[in-house]
């Protein structure tokens, strides 16, 4: 899984992820824009390259868009929430990417929350060094900023009654987590597979808690900018359809949707099958259990000054959109 729980618009952390993005615009730049698609040929909807987007790769593997009489044309972006980038700038109509990435954006535009595509417990991990036997012992914590990582730091200290004045906060971009904690610069972190795997089998480290473990769960959400919603409400809920088809598929048969991955972006199979043991592929409306959580994440975003002021979550959802 990317990290599509990390970044600000503006924050990047790491050479890496500078090249990515960099590649990214390239091909941004050569996109055409999609103010409005009710009358083009093909409906452009941004996605990522990595297995999270599996009921995507599959809808379209499967012609399950055309079955719900769509011309779907997936159009790949980079790391991070560069797909929701590339839809506020009009370079899409849909995209889809974790609760965190969205809240952080909603405070620039009108994106609206259709439903969910996927969710986990159990992807995100705190895996620590050898001799760091249980959470209690972090004395240094490595943190992605700008999202989901810092709000699960925050978190983990309530959850374990640790001091935050006693646990020094080292923040840093998800592929130089794992060389700090062998260095011994950082005791733990928290991050989505395969890095904690890595950790474990090449540092002898060990795995101290899933993201449930400390109350949360994440939420692959599905969206759309608000001023196409408005005239392409129907035209949104077929892509529900079709990605709830696709989610059946994937359950019920996860080699086939390692396969239509491998296809669409080059992840080997194994990969994509191990991701989807912890990962549930579902579309569904949000819940009331769903809004107070998310509700948390935007008080921590304004309270950590991620976000300028608190999103009003809650009026950027449109609970109850793919039963109606």
């Amino acid at each position: 899984m990317p990290d599509h729980f990390s970044d600000k618009p503006t924050q990047r952390h790491s050479s890496l992820r500078q090249l990515a993005l960099s590649l990214a615009a390239v091909v941004f730049g050569l996109l055409p824009s999609f103010g409005n698609t009710a009358n083009s040929e093909s409906l452009p909807i941004a996605v990522g390259i990595d297995p999270t987007f599996v009921a995507f790769f599959v809808a379209k593997q499967e012609k399950l868009f055309e079955k719900h009489g769509l011309d779907v044309q997936l159009v790949t972006f980079g790391p991070g929430g560069a797909m929701i980038d590339g839809m506020m700038a009009g370079q899409a109509v849909m995209t889809a990417s974790t609760e965190t990435s969205h809240i952080v954006r909603m405070a620039h535009a009108d994106i609206r929350a259709l439903g969910l595509v996927g969710e986990s417990g159990d992807n995100l991990k705190l895996v620590a060094n050898a001799a760091t036997d249980k959470p209690e012992k972090i004395k240094k914590l490595g943190v992605v900023p700008g999202g989901v990582f810092e709000y699960l730091s925050s978190v983990t200290l309530k959850t374990y009654g640790l001091d935050p004045a006693s646990v020094e906060m080292v923040k840093s971009g998800p592929p130089e987590l794992p060389a700090l904690l062998a260095r011994g610069d950082i005791d733990a972190f928290w991050l989505f597979e395969p890095f904690p795997t890595m950790v474990v089998q090449q540092q002898g480290g060990r795995v101290l808690a899933r993201s449930k473990d400390v109350g949360y769960t994440y939420g692959f959400w599905v969206s759309a900018m608000g001023d196409w919603l408005k005239d392409n409400g129907p035209t949104a809920h077929k892509v529900m359809s079709a990605l709830a088809d696709a989610c059946a598929i994937t359950t019920a048969n996860p080699e086939l949707a390692a396969e239509a991955v491998q296809a669409q972006v080059k992840i080997p199979t194994a990969q994509t099958i191990d991701f989807l043991k912890e990962v549930r592929c579902n579309v569904r409306d949000f819940t009331d259990g769903d809004l107070a959580s998310y509700d948390a994440i935007a008080d921590f975003l304004s309270e950590a000054k991620i976000t300028a002021t608190r999103v009003d979550v809650r009026s950027k959802v449109e609970t109850g959109f793919y039963t109606k």
